[in-house]
Parts: C-alpha cells; sequence; structure tokens
C-alpha cells in the first residue's frame, strides 16, 4: 500500500530552477500538511560507475546540485512548511522512482533547453512518468488563474482505470478550491474530423452515463463545482485543444494496450509532449488490483452497447 511521507520537488542540478514548480509543490505541501522533500540527482562517480572519472568533477557536480537545492530552501514560497532537502549522486530515474513510493505527488518542473538537453531531460521525465508510484506533475507551463475562472480539466476515456483519474482530480480541485470539468471522450467522429458531414453528438446514453459516473464522487466531494463534457475527440486533442487555460491538466496512465474506447495507453505521452500548461499524471489501476480506488463508475461497455 502507498503510504505518503512527503511532497516531493525534483530539481534538476544542470537546469535554471522552475518557479512554478517550486510554487505548487509548496502548496501541495501546505494544503496536505506534509512536509516537502527537495530532491536533487546528479551523475558523480557513483552514478556513472567510473572510478577513473577525476575527483574535482564529482565535486563540482556535487556542488551545483547542492547550491541548486540551497536556493530552492531559501525561497520565501516555503516558509512555515517543514522542507528537507535529499542531494543524491545517482541516475536521476531510479532515484525519482524510489521517491515515487514515498510521496503523495512528485513534482516535475519543465522548461525548454536546447534540443540535446530537452531530449535527455524528457526521456528521464517519460521513464518517470511511466513508472512512478504516485501522481506526477510536470510543469510544463504556468497553472491558469483561478480568479479567471481556471479549473482543472480531466480528461477520461470510460475504462475501468477512469476512477483513478476522477479521485485524483476531485481531490485536487477540492484541496485547491477550483472547479473541475471532466471530459468523457467519445468515439471521435471520423467523417467529421475529415470535414464530410457535421460532428454528430454522442449518443444521450452516454451523457447519462457520465452523470451518474460523477454523482458518487459529488457526494464526496460536495464542494467541488463539477462541470460535465462529452467530446467526440482523442483524450488528447480534447485536453490540448479544448481545455482552454487550465488550472491543471489531469489524465490517467494505463498498462493496457487499449481501453474499452480504443484509446491508446500512451495518450498521457501525447498530452506531455502538446501541454503548454500543468499535467498531472496519475497512476491507474486494474480491476484486479487490491489498491485500486473506489470508482462509482458504473459498466460503461453494457451501458453504451460497446
Amino acid at each position: 500500500m502507498h503510504t505518503p511521507k512527503a511532497v516531493v520537488l525534483a530539481v534538476a542540478p544542470d537546469q535554471d530552477i522552475v518557479m512554478s514548480a517550486v510554487r505548487f509543490a509548496a502548496a501541495e505541501a501546505r494544503l496536505r500538511g506534509l512536509p516537502l522533500e527537495v530532491l536533487s540527482a546528479y551523475l558523480g562517480r557513483a552514478a556513472l560507475h567510473s572510478a577513473m572519472a577525476h575527483p574535482a568533477f564529482d565535486v563540482r557536480r556535487r556542488r551545483t546540485a547542492d547550491d541548486v537545492v540551497r536556493s530552492v530552501l531559501g525561497m520565501p514560497e516555503l516558509i512555515g512548511l517543514d522542507v528537507y532537502a535529499t542531494v543524491v549522486d545517482g541516475d536521476p530515474e531510479p532515484v525519482l522512482l524510489e521517491a515515487s513510493e514515498r510521496a503523495a505527488v512528485l513534482v516535475i518542473g519543465s522548461r525548454e533547453l536546447s534540443t540535446f538537453g530537452a531530449f535527455v531531460h524528457r526521456s528521464i521525465e517519460g521513464a518517470v512518468v511511466n513508472r512512478a508510484a504516485c501522481p506526477v506533475v510536470v510543469m510544463r507551463g504556468f497553472a491558469g488563474d483561478p480568479g479567471e475562472g481556471a479549473g482543472i480539466v480531466a480528461g477520461i476515456d470510460g475504462g475501468p482505470t477512469s476512477a483513478a483519474v476522477l479521485q485524483c482530480a476531485f481531490d485536487l480541485a477540492s484541496r485547491h478550491q477550483v472547479p473541475l470539468t471532466v471530459a468523457l471522450c467519445w468515439h471521435p467522429d471520423l467523417l467529421a474530423t475529415m470535414q464530410w458531414r457535421p460532428e454528430q453528438p454522442a449518443p444521450e446514453k452516454v451523457y447519462r452515463w457520465l452523470a451518474e459516473a460523477l454523482a458518487g464522487w459529488s457526494e464526496q466531494y460536495p464542494d467541488v463545482d463539477v462541470r460535465r463534457s462529452v467530446a467526440r475527440h482523442h483524450v488528447a486533442d480534447a485536453l490540448t485543444v479544448y481545455a482552454g487555460n487550465p488550472y491543471l491538466v489531469v489524465v490517467g496512465r494505463s498498462a493496457e494496450p487499449l481501453s474499452v474506447f480504443g484509446f491508446s495507453a500512451s495518450v498521457h505521452r501525447a498530452v506531455l509532449y502538446r501541454s503548454t500548461r500543468p499535467v498531472v499524471v496519475v497512476p491507474t489501476y486494474e480491476p484486479d488490483d487490491g489498491d485500486e480506488p473506489d470508482s462509482g463508475l458504473l459498466n460503461v461497455a453494457a451501458m453504451t452497447g460497446r
């Protein structure tokens, strides 16, 4: 069972500090009443498994990581929080995956880098997102302003793993006091996409299913203002094109190759690649997993006749 002990903020020693990630991690720690762990992993001699590396190289890398962490610890956003730092000589991928085992949320900053730097950073980021034990918040950009109506947008496809996405989305909306829009992504209208005809609405029973599926969550989180939407688009299209200016975008990660509506499990990768707003990737659960959250979801396949 995953027992969170802290909110973990990952900072890279070879990048500038991403302030939006610091602010979000601090807010999460404050709202959850948990400590904030500032974690940095650097590639020193231990990580490179090389006794031949010059000691000065190791010292320089460690000093860089320490300086970045020290800068974060001195920020006013962290005042009043229980904060501690962890600096590790190790490959960032396994270090962050291990951290996800103790984290309520793992927050990763993301900014534009050189082509090579972006490739390396996003390779690590993608590997962590694909295997983390907790929700991973990738700060692709600044969150929308709740004062201007920005809220959380969660995309589901009606499969059994949608429960984990809804649980995380409702919890975040309740903690941050922002509205929540849940978009059920129904079969794309391919003829409309090819401009052969106007887009056809989804069947009425799909709207009924969504309303009933959300009713249980609304009872658990009565303070959350929930809005429903049925989109005839792939999840990645709905969340990146139709989300507007969201506070957060929430999408699930699934090990299944296909959901009941035929969407690929790599949807979260497409959303991460295309989004300019913070994205939360939620580890999802299979129906026989003992840790599966109580979904309140109906049998969507039976409900929709698929």
